[in-house]
Formats: C-alpha cells, structure tokens, sequence
C-alpha cells in the first residue's frame, strides 16, 4: 500500500475497496505468452486485413499486405486490449497510490468515490459492487470519464468490461468534446479470454462515425514463440496519453 502523503490519511478502506475491485477484473494469467491471431479492422469505408502477434502490451506486431499502411488508430486500441488484460498484482497498480474516501461520496448512483493522490492524472474512482463503476483523469489538455456499463462473467468469478463510454472535455474550459462509445467481445481461447471484436462509435460536433477491429483464428503462444524479451507487467492510463493513452476500460 502507497504511504501517506502529507496531512493526506491513505485511506485503508479506499484500498480494501479497490483491491476487491481490482481482484475482480479478468486479467491474462501470470506468465501468459502472448498470441497469435488473423486481424481485420474498418475505419469509415477503409477496410483491411492482417496477421497479428501479441507478445506484450508494447510488442505488438501487425503485418499487413504489401501497399497496406496500417493506422495507428489499431495499433493504439490493441495495445490498450492487451494491456488492461496483461497481468499486474494489486501492490504495482492502484496499491501503490495515496488512495482518500469521500465521506459522502456513497450517496452517489455511481458509488463511492476514491481519490487517487500520488498519480500524475488527478485520478478518481467511483466504486459500486465490488466493481468500478467509473474512472476519472486529466491527460494533458484533456479531462475524461469513463462508465463501464456492461460486464461479461468470465465463468471464474471474474468480469470483463464489454460495454463502456468514454467522454472527454477541455480541462481548463469545461467544454465538451467527443464521447466514444465501446462495445467488446472476448474468445474463450484455451482457457484464456481474449479479445474478439472491439466497436467503437464517436460523437461529436461533427457527427456520428465509427470503427471496428475483429481477431479471429487466435493461437497461444508458446514460451519459446514469445522469446526471452516478452514483456513484463504493464500499467496504463488511457486513449489520450500515449500520444493520447490507452482506453480505460480497466
């Protein structure tokens, strides 16, 4: 647990609360390899294929057909799809924060509300069930929330998100900006749930539109296919960080 800051109580409640939360979202086994798997994806009209091999959250190898660019609009959500799935134990992701508790924050709907105050995101929770119902942080010029909305039991106690909406505003203005709306799939691949289809429709000033990225024939791979170099536990933020972040489906 994170130690606590000056005059700020890390709050051992705040932590039993995110650890349940944490312990109760579906993340690949510890030592998982990676995959393989056939890649498709539509952006508007644009539609294309590839092979895709998956070794880590920033090991991800797309090739495509000669005279095919991919967009790093795919490159962005698979490294997202993999790492809120890649294993990573409590103490190295919200365990290590100040974390604080709203006093009157379980009056909300949404759930109680925990605040996290060592990140660099000015990040909050709010926690429901046992599960987070919403996450909240500031990237760059950009402030976003995120509502997970739908969950698929994983047969072992365990969930994954398959419903979620993203929306985002200008920080210093409060304006409005886009919300993007999700919906996944997962395979059941061997024991292991991996990612299927992920949708995504976007609203904004300028309209609606949408995209969608599909993997299909999935293979395991083996220690020997993944290589000493398979990457180690990944933490994320979201989509607007990484030259905007990852997706915050947690």
């Amino acid at each position: 647990m994170g130690t606590s800051e000056a005059g700020v109580q890390n709050s051992e409640r705040a932590h039993e609360l995110m650890r349940q939360a944490h312990d109760s979202g579906y993340r690949f086994p510890e030592g998982f390899n990676g995959f393989r798997a056939k890649l498709s994806y539509q952006i508007g009209m644009t539609e294309a294929e590839a092979d895709l091999i998956v070794r880590g959250p920033h090991m991800i190898e797309i090739t495509a057909p000669d005279g095919v660019e991919v967009n790093p609009w795919v490159r962005r959500e698979l490294m997202s799809m993999a790492g809120h799935r890649w294993h990573l134990p409590y103490e190295e992701a919200d365990g290590k924060h100040v974390l604080t508790l709203d006093p009157d924050g379980d009056e909300d709907p949404l759930g109680q509300r925990i605040g996290v105050r060592n990140d660099s995101y000015d990040s909050s929770y709010r926690v429901a069930n046992g599960r987070v119902a919403q996450v909240n942080r500031k990237v760059g010029p950009m402030r976003f929330s995120i509502w997970i909305q739908g969950r698929v039991d994983t047969g072992d106690g365990r969930e994954l998100p398959n419903y979620f909406t993203v929306s985002y505003w200008d920080a210093k203005s409060g304006k409005f900006q886009r919300s993007d709306i999700y919906t996944d799939r997962y395979a059941d691949v061997d024991g292991v749930w991996l990612p299927f289809e992920r949708r995504i429709v976007t609203a904004d000033d300028d309209g609606m539109r949408s995209q969608r990225l599909a993997l299909t024939d999935h293979q395991l791979l083996t220690a020997e296919e993944a290589g000493a170099d398979a990457e180690a536990p990944y933490h994320h933020v979201h989509q607007e960080s990484e030259a905007a972040s990852q997706p915050g489906d947690e």
